[in-house]
């Protein structure tokens, strides 16, 4: 079988060893070019192929037709700037594959998961459908295709389509943007860091899901599941639905132009959100460039907002608009810049004219990133208008593009992540090169004969804020925030190029600007500038995680130590450290990348002190697919939105976390946007003991809910009808529902399986008592007349119902009763988690020590067989009424209608006269009481036989009978063969002990007179 190459063809049989290929170089069959442009024919990789993008890049493959991946690694050591994958056909992707490429595909399906995209990916028409734990590093987008993210997967940045619906499901993260005019799916604990823009397709949010960004729609409804947290307005502009599910908290609503709350129907059992505040509208659009010089030979960075505000301090981020562009001086290119790359349409126009259009695109969320060329050493500035109602116009300040210019660049080495980060405390090294245009080509290069000592000035500029000056380490200078008077900075260059430190002691975010004014070298001015450089922490820190005195185990396994209730709050503390030089040598950063180790101490990490500066906003929460138990659900955090930072710390005093077990930290992207430079700040968390842990825990539940109690009398006799009470000394069973909750009062739904610590078949642990007026009914004590039966139930996410609890109110030395006695529970697990409320006293101290399950009507009975005498021909009947102690003395118990007497359990003996044993018999085979009344039929005798015998019940559980008769031996056959199973119907037929079995004689051949006559006599 062939295994052609889609991307880069491969030959030979599916079963070959894998091959490496690269780019230019060995190329598969089926490829052919040159860099960076190369063409595949469609077809298959083999599984384990490698694929290397080297020089020159970017490179940009086409593949005409589909390609499968099989497990390919491709260009998995480089990014995705390295490679434009294009694909004709479908692209389909092979477990684990790595493809670091921006991809434009005809569809893209994902079957098998664990993929690893490192740029963009995009189609036109076609779905793209990413399987379980799939990343994506860039954004998402097709114009009309339906969009479905993976279980458990991510997406670094947006996810757009123009009609198609996107998905987005269980745990899955989305850090950017979402938006599409058709349906919108959120699944279950999903986390969307950016706004969801809706229209007229309906808007889902599901079960403890999590939105950073505003939420809006327009024709389409919005419902929002349990426990969901949205932390921006919720907004239906054409007032369709906007449905609020259980325990959903919403930070505001709008509906309609006139924003209020007509359309929202709100079951969060909380009160109805506020009203969002206004909708932010434009104010202007501005082109701000990222330095004040750039080079005639290359190009100057310029930053295309959408203003909401006059200060331009807050982006209009649903922007859609077109913005005119043109230059002060009527010459120039504009192109698209990157990091991110716009995701609207530019048109550049007339070459050369320095005019152009920009149409943003929602998932600009308000910021373009554009590059303007200009061969002709002048200022420049830059005009940004908008046309139409409310049209604005901008002018910014001057480029100043020369053919001489000093470039800063920084991180030579590159130590530190990102583009112009700077970690506080850490020297950084920033290298000032002067470049030259070739006057002949145009190109730009290094002034080799730049060299020397120079005098500069050098000053910063600040963005965003007044930040604490920076300095250079050495020669010492405090840079400041203006142009100074005078050269204040000698660097000594070397054909062309000249280095110094930059040192920080707190966050900042500024340009350094630097300018030769002496003439020495060119004529004129020769300056420079650095981009925005951005000055992070070297660490954010969570720690000291305490609730009350405990501090947090980080316990994840169902027996380890408890931290707190789920929904109680907890603390931590949460502050911005600075580097120290000593943490390259004590293991906190050894490879010097500014960033903490995994074996960091607390004590190394902090040792730089607090960044004082420090303020923007961290947002604590659970770490997708960390909880325990592992099959359970992740439980949201309340109280995660960390700010009022002073001196760099914070205090985040109530956290709450809703869910039975743990949870780790997801110490990923806790401050979003840093100093509104685009930069994503991660956390670092220890524990009590100084080491590095994200895990908090364990969590129990705050109580125990009890419902739907219940009683089954006489429940070992199948009562039909049902029976209203219950002997004293005879089973009854009760049942009722246990919910586990957190302090919410919501269910938790991980107290189950091994974290489900009230086990359910131990009596016991029920704790079950009852009272009824004075006298109580409990197993503990010194006369105890309580006894428990059998137990069952099982936890089922949270929830135990239909839990059983058999037991026996237990008799007393004398009769008593009858009691009407309200028994309840009070159990507790080996965590100590109990019920939430008591009402009921059955100990008759103060409080209550129970909760109620139902009342019980109990009675104390005995079963009296009483004698007869009869004709010897025929049947004889004893009357067997089943009574109960009234308060005084033994009625007949109208309410047993469902006692049963086996004929296995009558005993014959003393038999007097000419009965034989053959004469005793009952007639059928049980005897069934009606309104406590009932008959022992014995059989006639036969052969014209006539005498007594005396009668005896086994109403144990043995066949031996417990009567006054005894010590007796009935003759054979007429013992019984079985016990009646009714000992708690015993009496005291002789002495004052309640433990006789009824007896009675039986007289054939006697006449035993009308049943109307009192007295009478014979005369002779």
């Amino acid at each position: 079988m062939r295994r052609l190459l889609a991307l880069l063809l491969l030959a030979g049989a599916g079963a070959a060893p894998a091959a490496n290929y690269s780019f230019p170089g060995s190329l598969p069959p089926g490829c052919s070019g040159s860099g960076p442009n190369y063409t595949c024919t469609g077809g298959a990789l083999a599984y384990g192929d490698t694929v290397t993008i080297n020089a020159p890049r970017p490179a940009t493959v086409t593949v005409n037709g589909s390609l499968d991946t099989n497990t390919a690694q491709i260009n998995a050591a480089g990014s995705a700037s390295d490679l434009t994958l294009i694909v004709t056909g479908t692209l389909t992707l092979g477990y684990q594959t790595v493809i670091r490429a921006n991809i434009t595909a005809g569809s893209v399906s994902d079957p098998n998961g664990a993929v690893t995209f490192g740029g963009n990916l995009a189609t036109s028409t076609g779905t793209i459908a990413l399987g379980y734990q799939s990343t994506v590093a860039g954004s998402v987008s097709s114009t009309s295709g339906a969009i479905s993210v993976a279980q458990n997967g991510s997406v670094g940045g947006n996810i757009t389509s123009t009609s198609g619906a996107i998905t987005v499901p269980f745990q899955a993260q989305v850090s950017g943007n979402i938006s599409t005019s058709g349906a919108i799916t959120i699944g279950q604990e999903a986390v969307v860091g950016g706004t969801i823009t809706g229209s007229t397709g309906n808007l889902a949010i599901g079960y403890g899901a999590r939105v950073t960004g505003a939420v809006q729609s327009s024709s389409g409804t919005i419902g929002i599941g349990q426990s969901a947290v949205l932390s921006a307005c919720v907004r239906s502009t054409s007032s369709a639905a906007i449905t609020l599910g259980y325990q959903a908290s919403v930070n505001s609503v709008c509906c309609g132009g006139g924003c209020n709350t007509s359309c929202v129907t709100n079951n969060s059992t909380y009160a109805m959100p506020p009203k969002c505040s206004a909708a932010a509208t434009l104010d202007h659009v501005e082109a701000v460039p990222a330095g004040s010089s750039a080079l005639t030979c290359s190009t100057a960075a310029v930053t295309l907002k959408a203003c909401a505000n006059a200060a331009c301090s807050s982006l209009l981020t649903s922007y859609t608009g077109t913005v005119t562009l043109s230059t002060s001086s009527g010459r120039g290119d504009w192109s698209a810049g990157s990091g991110p790359a716009p995701q609207g349409t530019l048109a550049n126009g007339t070459a050369g004219d320095g005019a152009a259009t920009y149409t943003f695109a929602a998932a600009d969320s308000g910021s373009a990133k554009l590059l303007l060329a200009h061969t002709l050493a002048q200022d420049v500035t830059l005009t940004a208008a908008t046309s139409g109602s409310g049209a604005t116009s901008n002018t910014s300040s001057a480029i100043q593009f020369r053919d001489n210019a000093f470039v800063l660049g920084e991180d030579a080495s590159n130590k530190i992540a990102g583009s112009n980060v700077v970690v506080a405390g850490r020297p950084h090294d920033i290298t000032v090169t002067l470049v030259k245009t070739d006057s002949s080509t145009g190109a730009c290069g290094t002034a080799t004969d730049f060299s020397g000592s120079r005098a500069l000035k050098l000053w910063r500029t600040d963005s965003g804020g007044t930040w604490t000056a920076p300095t250079v380490v050495s020669p010492a200078l405090t840079i400041p925030s203006a142009q100074p008077g005078t050269n204040n900075l000698t660097l000594a260059f070397t054909s062309g190029v000249a280095g110094f430190n930059l040192g920080s002691s707190d966050i900042g975010r500024y340009a350094l600007n630097v300018r030769d004014d002496s003439g020495s070298y060119a004529a004129g001015t020769v300056s420079g500038s650095s981009s925005t450089l951005t000055v992070r922490p070297f660490a954010l820190v969570v720690r000291n995680l305490t609730a009350g005195s405990t501090g947090n185990p980080g316990g994840s396994a169902a027996t380890d130590s408890v931290f707190t209730s789920a929904g109680s709050s907890f603390s931590a503390a949460v502050g911005a450290y600075r580097w120290t030089a000593a943490m390259t040598g004590d293991g906190t950063d050894a490879n010097d990348d500014g960033l903490p180790d995994s074996g960091a101490t607390l004590a190394n990490t902090i040792a730089g002190g607090l960044a004082p500066s420090f303020s923007s906003t961290v947002t604590l929460a659970p770490l997708a697919g960390s909880q325990t138990p592992a099959g359970g659900v992740l439980g949201t955090l309340s109280g995660g939105s960390v700010s009022g930072f002073s001196g760099g710390s914070a205090s985040a005093g109530s956290l709450q976390y809703s869910e039975v077990g743990s949870f780790a930290f997801a110490t990923t992207g806790v401050v979003s946007n840093f100093l509104g430079s685009g930069l994503a700040l991660d956390a670092t968390v220890f524990n009590a003991a100084g080491a590095q842990s994200t895990r908090v825990g364990r969590f129990v539940p705050a109580r125990f809910a009890l419902s739907a109690g219940s009683v089954t009398h006489r429940s070992t006799r199948s009562c039909s009808p049902a029976s209203a009470f219950t002997y004293l000394d005879e089973t009854f069973r009760l049942g009722f529902t246990l919910t586990a909750q957190n302090a919410a009062g919501a269910t938790t739904q991980n107290y189950t399986g091994a974290f489900a610590r009230l086990g359910l078949t131990t009596p016991a642990n029920f704790n079950l008592a009852g009272i009824a007026s004075g006298t109580r009914f409990s197993s503990s004590g010194a006369s105890p007349r309580l006894s428990l039966g059998s137990a069952t139930g099982s936890w089922s996410n949270g929830v135990a119902s239909g839990i059983t609890l058999s037991a026996a109110a237990l008799r007393s030395t004398s009769p008593d009763g009858p009691f009407s006695a309200a028994f309840g529970i009070a159990p507790v697990d080996s965590d100590g988690v109990a019920l939430a409320s008591l009402d009921l006293d059955t100990d008759t101290s103060a409080g209550n020590d129970r909760a109620s399950v139902a009342t019980v009507a109990l009675r104390f009975g005995r079963l009296r067989l009483i004698s007869a005498i009869g004709a010897a021909d025929r049947a004889l009947a004893l009357p067997l009424l089943a009574q109960h102690w009234s308060g005084s003395a033994f009625d007949t118990n109208t309410l047993d209608s469902c006692t049963t007497l086996p004929a296995t359990a009558v005993n014959f003996g003393n038999l007097r006269r000419t009965l034989t044993a053959a004469d005793t018999a009952v007639s059928g085979s049980t005897v069934v009481l009606a309104a406590g009344s009932g008959r022992l039929v014995l059989a006639a005798p036969g052969g014209g036989r006539s005498g007594s015998v005396d009668v005896a019940l086994s109403l144990g559980g043995s066949a031996t009978d417990a009567s006054c008769l005894q010590p007796w031996s009935p003759p054979s056959g007429d013992a019984a063969t079985a016990g009646a199973n009714l000992a708690y119907l015993r009496g005291a037929w002789c002495g004052s002990s309640w433990d006789k079995d009824p007896s009675a004689r039986a007289s054939f051949g006697l006449y035993r007179g009308a049943d109307a006559v009192i007295h009478q006599r014979e005369n002779y």
